[in-house]
């Protein structure tokens, strides 16, 4: 498992040599415009309906109307407790959700990454396939949807349990392990795909590299921690990083390929 999880973020470093080495600039920045728009856009929509939820609830206690007295100073404090609480609640619910929006948004973009990629590492240079390109694109987004599915019960359930005494202290860093292990689940099933593995075989590989699987979407989420940058660069990153990490199952290739 630790091997696994130290192998998910070297591979994160050599993926940026990689990119660099074999020119691989328009994968990343085209898909990384389109999230930016993305999340400027969903930012957006999630500010207005914070500020809509804001004054539905104030006009449920009949304060919205502003006053000179004492319920005019509780009007506004009130404002400012509902606006940062739906704000708060909207950008966590977002960040839930965001990893599967991009993948399936992007699914086509990244398909074809992780297309390239594998031509690189193992030098066949398949001519494109219009048929298998749109089977990979649905791939992706049916099995978005299932680790959603998955992963939404899983977080449910450890919430539940985050009740119990003892179980509350440790149900915090589960939880971001499932959110990890899934979102790394997504980015290695792209190389998966290109191996030919059925999605049953792919679970199971992942469930085999749990430890790789988490670092590789712990490392997209410390990504996405850098202003703009992270935005702009997590998720082709974690694809060819993920390319990378698979490769050689036992990674020691993981830095020849970085060179040639």
């Amino acid at each position: 498992m630790f091997q696994g999880v130290a192998l998910g973020i070297k591979s994160y470093f050599t993926a940026h040599k990689f990119i660099k080495q074999h020119k691989l600039w328009a994968y990343v920045l085209a898909p990384g415009f389109m999230n930016l728009l993305l999340f400027g856009g969903t930012i957006l929509i999630g500010l207005h309906y914070s500020d809509a939820l804001t004054i539905y609830f104030l006009d449920l206690l009949g304060m919205n109307e502003p006053t000179e007295d004492s319920s005019g100073w509780l009007s506004t404090a009130l404002r400012w407790i509902f606006m940062v609480i739906f704000r708060l609640l909207f950008l966590l619910f977002y960040l839930y959700l965001y990893k599967y929006i991009v993948l399936i948004i992007m699914s086509p973009v990244l398909a074809l990454l992780a297309e390239k990629v594998d031509k690189i590492l193992t030098h066949n240079d398949d001519p494109f396939e219009m048929n298998r390109f749109i089977s990979d694109v649905l791939r992706g987004v049916g099995l978005a949807i299932r680790n959603l599915a998955i992963e939404f019960t899983l977080l449910f359930a450890l919430f539940l349990l985050s009740f119990v005494p003892v179980l509350q202290l440790i149900t915090p860093f589960l939880m971001l392990s499932v959110e990890f292990y899934f979102f790394g689940f997504s980015m290695i099933d792209y190389s998966n795909e290109r191996k030919r593995m059925s999605v049953k075989e792919s679970a199971h590989y992942v469930n085999s590299n749990k430890g790789l699987s988490i670092a590789i979407g712990g490392m997209f989420y410390l990504l996405l921690l850098a202003p703009i940058i992270g935005l702009m660069i997590g998720p082709t990153y974690g694809v060819v990083a993920a390319a990378l990490a698979t490769h050689n199952e036992t990674g020691t290739n993981l830095e020849k390929t970085s060179h040639g």
